[in-house]
């Protein structure tokens, strides 16, 4: 569960309006998957502006909004206002794992992250609570999107951290840093990295 409070003390949000929901079930950044419950990220790419998708992502159950410009007239959900939604996201998934202490397991290499990532979850759950990021969400939007559903009671994290850039697997260890590494394979394509 996201909390509100968690996000505003770790991004230096500020909220633009008294808050609706004060915790969320999940992060939602595309409007045409909005569920009940869910806080929108308004994230802005090369293509698209995700502050035009606010009110569609409200309409389809959000109940929150990070965004970095706050929409006019805007009613029924939370809005939190950052600087930056992308690094807001990263400072508050660095923070709770600060804060739940979870053992961190980072699962890297070329192929086999994904079934490496799950082999791994799976043998720790015997040991106790295991979070595992779903999906291949291992990159530096994707893991803090993946870690909404982190819960205190998590004693393991299993984190899949993939690389498409020079200098993304430092940012990813920085900001999740891990206890264990486990390293599958590096093909001649990711030697650059």
């Amino acid at each position: 569960m996201i909390q509100l409070e968690d996000l505003l003390a770790s991004t230096g949000g500020e909220l633009a309006g008294a808050p609706i929901a004060r915790q969320f079930a999940d992060f939602c950044y595309d409007s045409r998957l909005a569920a009940p419950g869910q806080l929108f990220l308004a994230i802005k790419t090369e293509r698209r502006d995700g502050h035009t998708f606010i009110t569609d992502a409200i309409r389809g159950g959000c109940t929150g909004v990070l965004c970095e410009q706050p929409p006019a007239g805007l009613a029924g959900a939370t809005v939190i206002v950052v600087a930056d939604v992308r690094l807001a996201l990263q400072q508050w998934a660095s923070a709770l794992l600060k804060r739940y202490q979870p053992t961190v397991v980072a699962v890297t290499g070329s192929v086999g992250k994904s079934s490496t990532k799950r082999a791994i979850a799976m043998l720790l759950a015997g040991l106790g609570p295991t979070f595992s990021s779903r999906r291949s969400f291992n990159s530096l939007f994707g893991l803090p999107i993946a870690l909404g559903r982190l819960e205190p009671q998590h004693q393991f994290a299993v984190l899949e951290m993939g690389l498409d850039r020079f200098g993304e697997m430092q940012r990813l260890t920085a900001l999740f840093p891990p206890q264990i590494a486990v390293v599958t394979n590096v093909a001649p394509t990711h030697l650059r990295y």
